[in-house]
């Protein structure tokens, strides 16, 4: 015989009459009962529901078992939330909408995140804790790392505010970009060009790459895009009464209406601004992982038959980009071509070396 199903009004009705001082939210307190305290290995019964919902909500009395039972099948059957059957005759909520390892992941990406502020990073954690389970404390098992390199702007989140709204509504944007002084200050790097010394920009796109947020534009006397980091901007604003370039008219774009953000990424190594190019490389095996590590499979790689030891790599990406890795792997790698990046790491390793005399 198919259960009978329970009727909002038999469970208002109930509510309401039974003196809990809650009333019809009673529903909503054992949904949050069973999100906090219940997984697969912490089923609750109807009674340890009951007594959590009295404590968590300050009730005047305890539910009912049977009240509790029958605000599940609510749950249930009228609004569709997974509440299984676990061991000991309890139940728990399945399908929230993160589970403990996402949380985790989660967690550990704010307290590393370089682009929040510490102050800003607690108060996330903070709220993503709140969805956490008592049984996954993401203060145990996260930490902040307070000393961590972070930023001191703390405009960042009213940059991407403000900078959301200009792409949303077609707009360009105004702002102040800086570079860090000796001490860590944001120092102006004025636009000689603007009256106010502020960069204008159509932005067409927001990113977060290697630990930073950047917003994806262009100037209005160039029609290649570049990238700003959101954290080295300050006193930004639309500008009102502007109409954004159109994307189709940037190089490389005159052929599309969209933008492409995984190429752009792949093309612009550590988001260094410049002319992309095809780079190869001559490297050796020992450094494979970095190479994928920075290029991952936008890598062209071949082996050698007559060389075990290296293979060569090639790989589109901007200039300066590929300068800084040609450095940093100067004993294990060499540029084969183009021939002028060649000719410029030749005379700025000519520099390091008398440097080092």
């Amino acid at each position: 015989m198919a259960e009978e199903k329970v009727k909002q009004s038999e469970v208002d009705t109930e509510n309401e009459s039974s003196g809990y001082g809650i009333g019809r939210a009673l529903i909503l307190c054992v949904l949050k009962v069973l999100e906090k305290y219940s997984d697969a290995d912490h089923p609750l019964t109807r009674e340890a529901i009951a007594v959590k919902v009295q404590k968590e909500f300050n009730l005047k009395q305890k539910p009912t078992r049977t009240t509790v039972g029958n605000n599940i099948k609510l749950l249930k059957e009228n609004f569709k939330y997974n509440i299984a059957d676990g061991k000991n005759g309890g139940v728990y909520l399945v399908g929230k909408t993160f589970d403990d390892l996402e949380l985790k992941m989660l967690a550990s990406s704010i307290a590393t995140a370089k682009f929040l502020p510490a102050k800003q990073a607690k108060e996330l954690l903070g709220k993503l804790n709140e969805l956490s389970s008592e049984y996954n404390n993401l203060n145990k098992g996260v930490g902040l790392v307070e000393n961590y390199i972070r930023t001191n702007n703390m405009d960042l989140s009213y940059n991407l505010e403000v900078i959301y709204d200009a792409i949303k509504e077609n707009k360009q944007v105004k702002f102040v970009y800086n570079d860090l002084g000796v001490k860590g200050e944001l120092v102006p790097r004025y636009q000689k060009k603007a009256e106010d010394g502020r960069y204008t920009i159509n932005p067409y796109e927001v990113i977060c790459n290697d630990g930073n947020f950047y917003v994806i534009g262009s100037t209005y006397e160039y029609k290649n895009l570049r990238h700003y980091r959101l954290d080295r901007i300050t006193k930004i604003d639309i500008v009102e009464n502007s109409k954004r370039a159109p994307l189709k008219e940037m190089e490389g774009y005159t052929d599309k209406g969209y933008f492409e953000l995984t190429s752009y990424v792949r093309d612009h190594l550590k988001m260094f601004n410049g002319e992309v190019k095809r780079v190869k490389f001559k490297a050796s095996k020992s450094i494979l992982n970095y190479i994928w590590d920075t290029f991952g499979d936008a890598a062209e790689i071949r082996e050698l038959a007559d060389d075990k030891d290296n293979v060569i790599f090639t790989v589109r990406t901007a200039i300066d980009g590929a300068k800084v890795f040609a450095k940093q792997f100067c004993t294990a790698c060499e540029v084969l071509q183009p021939q002028e990046l060649r000719d410029e790491l030749k005379q700025e390793f000519g520099q390091m070396v008398e440097k080092y005399k």
